[in-house]
């Protein structure tokens, strides 16, 4: 399992701080170096004789998941990423942002049935009891509100840019027509799309998929419970990224052995 955002173990991804003055580490870098620790995390795994039964991720994770899985070298999924970031850099107008609402899934739905005219909308469907939703920040502040009204919990979160809610087709189009010269590999090992809700065929155009993903929800809790539906019974968690395992609190993935890959030893 990849994830693809979320906040990095800087004990592992050693993020020192910049010299006084100079520009602070860009979020693409950040992504870049997730990137990199993620799937070197899985070949370490891979040399000691792990082999999975699937692969999936989260957002940039998905990305990894496609490296490893052998559809496209580490440049190659490196080249991606930046593709990404700067699709999404391009669509960043700052008047966007996002929020995790401590909440089911039926009372997400309802609070954003009081708001979506207004563009705000589900990015991710993390757990039983945690979504992400985006929405123009204006409109955001009122559905904090409005959920606190309700007595739901909203945590606003610090993302730059504001993915997986409706782009405009140039955007998607723009991130696409950048990796387009990359030829995709057969899949050595067969990867999930949360996006899908299954897994990847051979038929698929994993730049199209990828570009597709920008603008849906991750429904990442249901594509979770639907692996451990076909008996997965342990989920390894690779990167640097910490907590996406946890968020996986749902009945149907109680029984699950999760693991995390990257932390830091204490003496």
């Amino acid at each position: 399992m990849f994830a693809g955002q979320g906040k990095p173990d800087r004990e592992v991804v050693k993020c020192t701080p910049p010299p006084a003055g100079a520009e602070p580490r860009s979020a693409a870098a950040l992504a870049l170096t997730v990137h990199a620790a993620s799937v070197a995390a899985y070949r370490r795994l891979e040399a000691v004789g792990f082999a999975p039964d699937v692969l999936i991720g989260h957002g940039f994770g998905e990305i990894a998941a496609l490296v490893a899985a052998g559809a496209f070298t580490a440049l190659e999924g490196a080249e991606i990423v930046a593709a990404r970031c700067r699709a999404l850099a391009r669509d960043a107008t700052g008047a966007y942002s996002m929020a995790i609402v401590r909440a089911a899934p039926p009372q997400v739905a309802a609070l954003l049935s009081l708001v979506a005219e207004d563009g705000v909308s589900l990015a991710a469907e993390n757990s039983s009891c945690a979504s992400v939703i985006v929405g123009p920040k204006c409109v955001m502040r009122a559905a904090a509100e409005l959920a606190s009204a309700l007595d739901l919990a909203v945590v606003p979160l610090q993302s730059i840019w504001a993915p997986h809610r409706r782009l405009s087709d140039e955007t998607r189009g723009a991130f696409a027509s950048r990796v387009r010269h990359l030829a995709q590999r057969p899949l050595q090992t067969p990867v999930f799309s949360p996006g899908k809700g299954r897994l990847y065929r051979d038929g698929d155009v994993l730049i199209d998929c990828l570009a597709e993903q920008l603008g849906e929800p991750i429904r990442f809790a249901g594509a979770v419970t639907s692996l451990v539906a076909t008996g997965v019974s342990l989920i390894v968690e690779c990167g640097p990224l910490r907590g996406l395992g946890a968020t996986l609190d749902c009945d149907s993935v109680a029984d699950v052995v999760f693991c995390r890959t990257l932390v830091r030893e204490v003496a």
